[in-house]
């Protein structure tokens, strides 16, 4: 069988969604909106075989941080090692221009782990995700809430996660239709939130005390408490672990971050999900 590795098309994007829907439950239309974003802002391949997608791989850069955003094969196909050759291609394809440091939000699957620590992703911590309805005591806080300014944004996130990604922040509003909040503390901005419909995150703040209010915060505009709620926490974030814990949330599942060298200070961030970290 002649396999072939080369950069997605627009045509592919369905195709490349049943490659991911193998693997995963999510909404179509939510996937197909993402891929559509890393296909037009970053680098995605596919490997295909008698005109059938084997394989996809797909890296955003934002300045020196390279993610993968995107990473699987077809279960028939898991065998072939297609996979490795493509996910070096992109990696390699980063490296080229300028990536300094790579990283992953990774599944616990071994051939999948063991690809990312052989282009050089380490473990770096436990991801947990949490979902329930949250406890009233938890909601709302001190910190005043409003919309959320770029030049705000960019600050906070420059210093706490080390880049200023302004496509995913125009991707949270315009496409995933999240609210995006600052929070502030006696006029000074401490932090910002994404939420909407059950989701927070992403979410970054500058001051450790900052955590539990701007979360039960962000929770409220998600819809709690008529809706159940749901966020990602890094490991190394032991005020958010708390924060959930406290507020009743229930741990449904665990992934992993995986990279090539520690970045930001992101015991102080949220993610908004595997997609777009």
């Amino acid at each position: 069988m002649n396999i072939t590795c080369r950069p997605a098309r627009a045509a592919d994007l369905p195709e490349m969604v049943d490659v991911f829907l193998e693997h995963v439950d999510r909404p179509r239309e939510e996937m197909l909106a993402i891929y559509e974003h890393v296909l037009a802002t970053g680098d995605f391949r596919v490997a295909e075989a008698e005109g059938r997608l084997l394989a996809i791989a797909g890296a955003t850069l934002r300045e020196q941080l390279w993610y993968l955003n995107a990473f699987w094969a077809r279960k028939a196909d898991a065998g072939r090692q297609v996979g490795m050759r493509l996910l070096r291609a992109v990696h390699d394809a980063g490296r080229a221009r300028g990536a300094k440091t790579f990283y992953t939000w990774s599944s616990s699957n071994p051939a999948a782990m063991v690809s990312y620590l052989k282009i050089g992703m380490l473990p770096g911590w436990t991801i947990y995700a949490f979902s329930g309805v949250p406890a009233r005591a938890a909601l709302g806080g001190p910190l005043r809430v409003s919309p959320l300014e770029r030049q705000i944004a960019e600050r906070i996130e420059r210093r706490v996660f080390g880049v200023y990604r302004p496509l995913e922040h125009v991707f949270h509003t315009e496409v995933s239709r999240l609210r995006g909040c600052q929070v502030e503390r006696d006029g000074e901005p401490v932090g910002y939130f994404y939420a909407g419909g059950g989701s927070v995150g992403p979410a970054a703040w500058v001051v450790s005390e900052a955590a539990a209010p701007l979360l039960g915060a962000a929770c409220l505009v998600a819809g709690a408490p008529e809706l159940p709620v749901s966020l990602a926490v890094p490991g190394i974030n032991h005020a958010a672990l708390k924060f959930a814990l406290d507020a009743g949330l229930r741990l449904v599942y665990h992934n992993h971050f995986m990279t090539s060298a520690a970045f930001g200070e992101l015991d102080r961030y949220l993610p908004s999900g595997p997609s777009l970290f």
